[in-house]
């Protein structure tokens, strides 16, 4: 896209069509990659895909997160399109060596804390807790009864909405 056939209006809007926070991963992402290539003596632009392979493959041994290291992808690609050059963040070389990092190194997503006692005292039991099976079911370390696939199947299916807490 040509910015300089584009109206002041349309630049502006484009400026804004990333977040902040976007914009200062991206700008950090840049740096290191530019201050890579310039260890390397490689030009930053045009980018070719077995070279961000490898970036992305020297990144990964030292650490950085699949999700870290999409973003590179991303704020390289983003950096071409300032200079108005063709990237392509989908070539198969790229999405290879993602794919086998995120394969080398699988990590358990995040699980949320059980609800626990603190939790019930703050919402208040007759708004959280529809009935003394989902208490149970909810916090069982209020309760000796241990929970029951029944009771655990009524929590899937609330008997009424619970309101703000």
């Amino acid at each position: 896209m040509a910015l300089s056939l584009l109206s002041d209006q349309a630049r502006e809007f484009i400026g804004q069509s990333a977040r902040p926070n976007t914009r200062r991963a991206y700008v950090a992402q840049l740096k290191q990659w530019l201050a890579w290539c310039a260890d390397a003596g490689l030009p930053p632009f045009p980018a070719e895909p077995t070279r961000v392979a490898n970036y992305l493959s020297e990144r990964a041994v030292k650490g950085q997160s699949v999700s870290t290291l999409r973003t590179v992808v991303a704020a390289i690609k983003a950096g071409h399109d300032a200079q108005g050059l063709s990237f392509d963040s989908k070539a198969p070389g790229i999405l290879r060596t993602l794919r086998g990092i995120h394969n080398a190194n699988p990590k358990l997503a995040k699980q949320t804390e059980p609800i626990g006692e603190h939790t019930l005292e703050r919402c208040g039991d007759d708004k959280t807790v529809v009935n003394r099976q989902d208490r149970n079911a909810l916090a069982p370390e209020l309760s000796p009864i241990r929970p029951s696939p029944a009771s655990l199947q009524s929590i899937l299916r609330p008997k009424r909405l619970v309101s703000d807490c």
